[in-house]
């Protein structure tokens, strides 16, 4: 890849110019290149003085739309900081209200069981009731008969 990149470059009039090498250009002062660079053709950079004027052009629109950006992340990381919090108020309360249940239920079934029991003994207490009634009047059949 990397090799089809030098070819291309190099096709396109792009030079290669290791580190340390002098450069000479007719009415200049000999220039050491310090690392490893490439020599542009004259319509390459003027492409590239072109597009970063375009791009000054261009930079107040990207910083406003940086900076909207930015006010739209800490808008966000507030509103996730505000769900985070109500998380974890909801968890608590979920906590709570699962204690409360748990103890309603112990409520509802020792309700239960004294319902039960109270139904038991109504049924006795009439049983009692019915067996009085029914030996009064054999009582009084005997007594009103004999």
């Amino acid at each position: 890849m990397i090799a089809l990149l030098a070819a291309s470059a190099l096709a396109q009039g792009i030079v290669q110019v290791p580190e340390g090498s002098v450069l000479e250009v007719p009415g200049k002062p000999r220039f050491t290149v310090p690392e490893f660079s490439f020599l542009l053709p004259e319509s390459h950079y003027n492409q590239a003085l072109a597009k970063a004027l375009q791009l000054q052009v261009c930079e107040p629109a990207l910083a406003r739309c940086t900076e909207t950006s930015l006010a739209w992340v800490a808008s966000s990381e507030k509103a996730l900081a505000a769900c985070s919090e109500q998380f974890k108020v909801d968890a608590s309360t979920i906590d709570t209200l699962k204690t409360q249940v748990s103890l309603v239920e112990a409520r509802a079934l020792t309700a239960e069981e004294r319902l039960r029991t109270a139904h038991q003994q109504r049924n006795v207490a009439w049983a009692i009731t019915g067996g009085l009634l029914l030996g009064g009047s054999v009582v009084v059949a005997v007594a009103v008969g004999g």
